[in-house]
């Protein structure tokens, strides 16, 4: 890797903390369909507002933020969201890396048995890492694959 990657959980939740994550359109639209682009703090503010218990992870490589994974609990299941990661560090396994913390902080944070994502069906390097780290597709919509892990047994 190309340095200890540092978790650091944003809370109060700080939009301008990722502002700089989401200056492509298209890794906006992949990370938040729904979100307006150009990234709108005041957006994404009142989004993790509604529910005091949504959760934002930084991770960081050399004090920089590099990546960002959040938690949405929606009735009985927890959604992992707005999953980024810089380019210059795609490919090189940070990632898989980030993935796991997420899946260790939702472990020891949230009850829940399962965690949900929805993947793009065109976003083949997510979905790939998804399945290889053990998520399995449970529905398919129109665009998106739904997918599950478990989290505890």
């Amino acid at each position: 890797m190309i340095g200890e990657l540092e978790v650091v959980v944003n809370e109060p939740f700080q939009a301008s903390l990722i502002k700089h994550l989401f200056t492509n359109k298209e890794d906006l639209k992949l990370a938040s369909p729904k979100s307006t682009f150009p990234f709108c703090e005041d957006e994404w503010e009142a989004l993790f507002a509604q529910d005091p218990e949504n959760s934002s992870l930084l991770f960081k490589i050399h004090d920089q933020v590099i990546g960002h994974i959040a938690f949405l609990p929606k009735d009985e299941d927890l959604y992992l969201c707005y999953v980024i990661l810089l380019p210059e560090f795609r490919s090189k396994q940070v990632a898989e890396k980030m993935m796991t913390e997420a899946e260790e902080f939702c472990r020891l944070n949230y009850p829940h048995f399962e965690l949900h994502l929805n993947v793009k069906k065109d976003n083949l390097r997510a979905i790939r890492l998804y399945l290889k780290l053990g998520y399995e597709t449970y529905a398919e919509q129109e665009e998106n694959f739904k997918m599950k892990k478990k989290l505890r047994y």
